[in-house]
């Protein structure tokens, strides 16, 4: 296999970022520039509707594996993965359960590779030398990397509808759409979602309904009205909406303007309307004073104290946010809302999956066969009390909610996942997000003029196009 070559936007950014310099010095004429009550739950979610190559792979239901699991017995295989979030790693014990209880005798080392960055190294490293482990977790974008390096990753389609080793109907139709889809490339399925996060808008619910507001925005035009009768009520530049340029947030606005990210013949789409019409309400909201820019990243603090009726943020901070409102001693009302969109309300999700690379047909199955265990409902639960994710599935939800687990704002999140959308699922996307990323925090310039919005729309689909065909168009 070829070793994974870096994409090139740590160069290609110079070219970039003096475009929006550029910019910058047009507008402003200088040569120096500065380079959670609840209220009404959503409908449950349509169960999982398969493709029509999907139906007919399902339909044939064939027995490719008898033969390989007669000499499955004994496999030893190592499972990589990252574990990063604040409680105990479940990973350890899930896998010790697999081990003990596998039909196979089966033995999976599971090793912490700490980091998803210096993981994606490790794995470069493996490729390269030949030592790969047979079960990973990774990002899309990661994945279609090492793929791309040399057909490393297995198409996991023939396991998932295996007459003998395959997913029941009912499993897959409990499947939240989103995360059915999550892996599908093309016509391969490349993995199952791990440990699904997804970019939402926390609400003081407590204090928009002293400002007079007593529904949840569904329009930008209610969002802006509420963020900037809050910003008013501060009266001191806070108070508003904290801005937020992370790819999943700007994300979660585009589509909240009904424009799509990509095109259905492949590649990213920015240049639209819809896109412009979502950076000129984001520039807007600065421009009058209803959004302004915490200093820290994650601003739980400030969101506690008041000084943002809306906090854009990951799923993963709801216990940091709860901390931070006994800190302040606050007893505000504060939920998870989505993006309100023209189209409609939606979140952005993305997240790790679990991949299984090319080996021996014993360990690709003995992999397998370990996804398989991981997707459970009872260790996506697991997962989920621990690390503060999304499950993938209906039953997994049932049975937090039959625990009793008290999380109040993860349950009114986990109800919006009807209106989830995916991250675009190419190699490309860790460079050009980081694109959308460096466009996104220029319109929040003081001396940014809204009307060179087309104009640096076009320099972002400029540098998308080059970056995905750098990434082979995938």
């Amino acid at each position: 296999m070829c070793p994974i070559r870096s994409m090139g936007y740590g160069a290609m950014k110079k070219h970039f970022a003096f475009f929006l310099v550029s910019i910058l010095t047009a507008c402003s004429g200088a040569a120096n520039v500065d380079t959670e009550t609840v209220t009404s739950r959503p409908s449950q979610v349509a169960p999982v509707t398969v493709s029509t190559e999907e139906e007919t792979t399902a339909a044939i239901r064939p027995q490719q594996f008898d033969e390989v699991a007669e000499s499955l017995r004994g496999t030893e295989i190592e499972f990589w993965y990252v574990w990063n979030r604040s409680g105990a790693d479940p990973f350890q014990e899930i896998i010790g359960e697999f081990n003990r209880s596998n039909d196979y005798d089966i033995t999976v080392t599971a090793l912490d590779q700490k980091d998803f960055g210096d993981f994606f190294g490790e794995m470069n490293t493996a490729i390269e030398s030949g030592e790969l482990p047979e079960v990973v977790l990774g990002y899309n974008y990661q994945y279609l990397a090492w793929d791309a390096a040399g057909d490393a990753v297995v198409d996991l389609t023939p396991y998932t509808y295996d007459a003998t080793f395959g997913l029941s109907e009912e499993t897959i139709a409990d499947f939240y759409p989103v995360f059915w889809e999550h892996d599908l490339i093309g016509e391969q399925r490349l993995g199952f979602p791990a440990q699904p996060s997804g970019q939402v808008i926390f609400y003081n619910q407590t204090w928009a309904q002293e400002l007079g507001f007593y529904t949840l925005p569904s329009t930008p035009e209610q969002f802006r009205q509420q963020a900037c009768a809050a910003a008013e009520a501060n009266g001191d530049g806070t108070g508003g909406w904290f801005i937020n340029t992370s790819g999943a947030s700007v994300a979660g606005w585009v589509y909240a303007f009904d424009a799509e990210l990509e095109t259905p013949e492949g590649g990213y789409d920015f240049n639209t309307p819809e896109t412009f019409a979502a950076f000129e309400f984001l520039h807007d909201l600065k421009a009058t004073g209803c959004a302004w820019e915490p200093k820290t990243r994650y601003p739980n603090g400030e969101f506690a104290a008041r000084k943002g009726l809306f906090y854009t943020s990951s799923i993963l901070s709801i216990p940091f946010i709860r901390d931070a409102f006994q800190i302040e001693g606050n007893n505000d009302v504060w939920i998870p809302i989505p993006f309100p969109g023209l189209g409609g309300p939606s979140i952005t999700i993305y997240g790790p999956s679990y991949v299984i690379i090319q080996s021996s047909p014993e360990a690709q199955l003995a992999g397998w066969l370990l996804i398989k265990f991981l997707l459970e409902p009872e260790n996506q639960v697991a997962l989920v009390q621990v690390g503060g994710s999304f499950p993938l599935s209906r039953s997994a939800v049932i049975l937090l909610e039959e625990a009793a687990w008290e999380s109040p704002q993860w349950f009114v999140a986990a109800e919006m996942l009807d209106h989830a959308r995916s991250e675009p699922r190419y190699q490309s996307w860790s460079t050009v997000r980081a694109a959308l990323q460096d466009a996104a925090s220029m319109i929040f310039k003081g001396n940014f003029d809204v009307a060179t919005i087309f104009e640096l729309l076009e320099q972002l689909q400029s540098t998308a196009e080059e970056l995905h065909a750098e990434g082979g168009g995938n």
